[in-house]
């Protein structure tokens, strides 16, 4: 629940903390959003972080993005559609998400559709250089964002969301932060830096920021 910007830095500080700085190579996987890529160009540029990263969309992601044309104009249910994206996803695995692209803006079609076609025609156009799963499999690559949003629901959302749950934006934030300082097996080292004489539990940003090295 902060800005984009602070949630990279916090990032940046982890993934350092677990030897970035050693890796031979560093992928940044996405649903395609763009604050996601900005992010990884200001790690790049500003901060040094991640300079040689490869960006990858999420092969999940990107497949609904190849079938939601077909459907738009064809109607989900009908056996073109169903064929037609099980065609395209082939493509996107084997790197070929302009292809797609190049079909779909030949197709005619109005309202809706044509707006559905446009998109998806310039979401694979810029995100092609991103799709190239065929790669990333032969290199070892992680085509799928799941892992990371695995572990998000099982790190906050199962405790946050349980039946009757009600959370203030303090409280929610604070119990995300004390489920990541104990995930991560750094309570002693929190709780030894803070001040003996206080018995106030520390607030969401000094949970996290208590445990961050400054580099």
């Amino acid at each position: 629940m902060e800005p984009a910007a602070a949630f990279g830095r916090r990032l940046a500080v982890a993934a350092h903390r677990r030897g970035l700085g050693g890796a031979r190579a560093v992928a940044v996987p996405g649903d395609g959003a763009a604050w996601i890529w900005a992010l990884a160009a200001l790690w790049a540029l500003a901060a040094g972080h991640f300079p040689r990263a490869v960006q990858t969309v999420d092969r999940f992601h990107a497949s609904e993005r190849v079938g939601d044309p077909g459907r738009a104009l064809l109607g989900a249910g009908a056996a073109e559609t169903a064929a037609g994206v099980a065609r395209r996803r082939e493509r996107l695995a084997a790197g070929e998400a302009t292809r797609p692209a190049a079909e779909w803006s030949t197709l005619r079609c109005r309202g809706e559709a044509a707006a559905g076609r446009d998109e998806q025609v310039t979401c694979c156009a810029n995100q092609a250089g991103r799709m190239a799963h065929d790669r990333y499999r032969a290199a070892g690559w992680d085509i799928g964002s799941g892992m990371v949003e695995g572990a998000c629901e099982h790190l906050t959302g199962a405790r946050e969301k349980g039946p009757g749950m009600r959370w203030s934006e303090a409280g929610a934030e604070t119990v995300a932060a004390a489920r990541v300082v104990l995930s991560n097996d750094r309570w002693d080292e929190l709780w030894a830096a803070q001040p003996r004489q206080s018995l106030r539990a520390p607030s969401a940003t000094r949970l996290l920021d208590d445990t961050h090295e400054r580099f």
